[in-house]
């Protein structure tokens, strides 16, 4: 829901979404504060780009320890997108580069093509 409310540029309402994810969360499950941090970061990817973009760096390398491969992708592509907001660009290839080869692994089509686009838009 967080996703949904900042594609809709509604950053109090993804906030206030992160904040339940954060309010639910188990501390102690890595799948749990993965997803509480990528929440977090989509909450703050209008706000604060960069908080934003480490916060989803920080769910990605969560994701990693659960071999949840798409929430990893997902937050890989949520930090590329902050960081090319903020024209990071080497820190948004580099993010966008590993979301669109976890995809490609994955089969997650969608995703992947969403990636490359992102990876596009940037040069």
């Amino acid at each position: 829901m967080a996703h949904a409310e900042a594609a809709r540029n509604r950053p109090a309402h993804a906030n206030l979404w992160a904040d339940r994810a954060d309010h639910i969360a188990h501390h102690t499950l890595d799948t749990n504060l993965g997803f509480s941090y990528l929440a977090r970061a989509h909450g703050l990817r209008t706000i604060a780009p960069v908080t934003a973009a480490e916060r989803a760096r920080l769910a990605a390398e969560t994701f990693a320890t659960t071999d949840q491969r798409v929430d990893g992708g997902r937050a890989r592509l949520c930090a590329g997108i902050a960081y090319a907001k903020v024209n990071e660009v080497g820190h948004a290839r580099e993010q966008l580069e590993q979301a669109v080869e976890i995809f490609a692994n994955c089969g997650a089509r969608g995703l992947h093509a969403e990636a490359l686009r992102e990876l596009a838009g940037i040069g």
